[in-house]
């Protein structure tokens, strides 16, 4: 079985020896090959410094993750601002309610909004590094109020 793959093996390096060396086209076909060898081997080395790059990168975020240690904010401006860009998010739409700082606990003040936006919005504060506690003073509207708003 071994002499037939060994013969196999000896037609095929002829017949692909008289590809390249064929005395008419076999320079351009051997100019041909050389360019796309060429080729690859840019797209092989560009592949590689990319996924290196990636790698490298995903290691310094694993080293930041790792070596820094968030510290809190130090003043209420400065937590105000933490807890605007982290928790109430860049539009910051919240309609009337406003939000406060006081000695590390954030106040919550102005009407009532959706109980599950409430809920999920007090969830995220908690959630922002420096905040030591929520005092929600959100008004829920009485019949009253909500007869007056008709």
């Amino acid at each position: 079985m071994s002499r037939v793959f060994r013969l196999m093996f000896w037609i095929g390096m002829g017949v692909a020896l008289g590809y390249l060396f064929d005395p008419n086209r076999g320079r351009g076909r051997r100019a041909k090959l050389v360019d796309q060898t060429r080729a690859r081997m840019r797209h092989v080395a560009h592949d590689v410094s990319a996924k290196a790059r990636y790698e490298a990168g995903k290691a310094r975020g694993l080293v930041h993750e790792v070596f820094s240690e968030e510290t809190p904010p130090r003043t209420d401006a400065e937590l105000l601002q933490k807890v605007r860009s982290e928790a109430v998010g860049p539009s910051g739409n919240l309609g009337e309610i406003e939000v406060r700082v006081d000695e590390g606990t954030v106040v919550l003040v102005g009407p009532s909004i959706d109980p599950a936006r409430e809920e999920e919005l007090i969830d995220r504060i908690e959630k922002v590094a420096g905040v030591t506690g929520i005092r929600n003073e959100l008004r829920r509207a009485t019949s009253v109020e909500e007869a007056e708003n008709r």
